[in-house]
């Protein structure tokens, strides 16, 4: 037994061509609806594709390959030390 054909119908949110997913309504309305959002906000849409791949660290001066993070392995362990000294010397 085959599965409720899918239509290409769009979503019922006025000026929105994306097709609907759910009870009428694209991924994006559907979620926001979900949420109690407003239909009217900004639907956040992903980038198409995997993100660009970064070669070398963001540091200005810094040739040294990428690590994490957009640093080299130096830099990302000093801002990590640096994050983790932030939150220890929190009050509490």
């Amino acid at each position: 037994m085959a599965g409720r054909p899918r239509t290409r119908d769009k979503c019922s949110v006025e000026g929105c061509d994306s097709p609907h997913r759910a009870k009428g309504y694209c991924t994006g309305h559907y979620a926001r609806k979900r949420a109690g959002l407003k239909m009217d906000g900004p639907i956040a849409r992903r980038p198409g594709g995997p993100p660009a791949k970064q070669v070398g660290c963001a540091v200005d001066g810094c040739d040294r390959e990428h690590y994490g993070r957009g640093l080299c392995v130096n830099h990302y362990n000093q801002d990590r030390r640096r994050r983790m000294q932030n939150v220890e010397g929190e009050p509490e």
